[in-house]
């Protein structure tokens, strides 16, 4: 009888989690989260315009352009099974690198906000609450396939 009614307890929780709520009331398991790029890519003393495209299993953002200086950024809410992952592809004139722009297990230690500032040789996360002055850790890059 109990684990009939734990059963049945577990699918109604599934179900109105799925729909999302009811009359307004929304139950969602995880809190949205944020990334932002920022677009810090210099070559000699001229700053360049970039390319960006962010995917997940389920969600292609499709292209961006950011403009030197500039951000861009996405909001989503991680699946319950915290495996959520999204990789951007980020390119400019012949050059072209991925980043793995939120990985849940790894990137929930962030808060809300994951920034990234984006440089020729090398993507770090930084410091949101600075405006990405300050690298938290850097990344080698993963370039493209030709």
């Amino acid at each position: 009888m109990a684990s009939a009614l734990l059963k049945n307890a577990i699918l109604l929780l599934i179900a109105f989690y799925i729909v999302g709520g009811v009359n307004g009331f929304s139950f969602n398991l995880r809190e949205k989260k944020t990334v932002r790029i920022k677009n810090a890519v210099e070559e000699g003393n001229v700053v360049k315009t970039i390319n960006v495209r962010c995917k997940s299993k389920e969600d292609n953002l499709g292209d961006k352009v950011i403009l030197p200086g500039q951000s861009w950024e996405f909001t989503f809410r991680p699946d319950i099974w915290k495996d959520t992952l999204f990789f951007c592809r980020i390119w400019w004139e012949k050059n072209c690198y991925y980043i793995n722009a939120w990985v849940d297990r790894s990137d929930m230690e962030y808060g809300k906000t994951v920034c990234w500032k984006i440089m020729k040789d090398i993507p770090c996360k930084c410091d949101c609450t600075d405006g990405c002055k300050k690298e938290l850790i850097c990344h080698k890059r993963k370039d493209c396939p030709k």
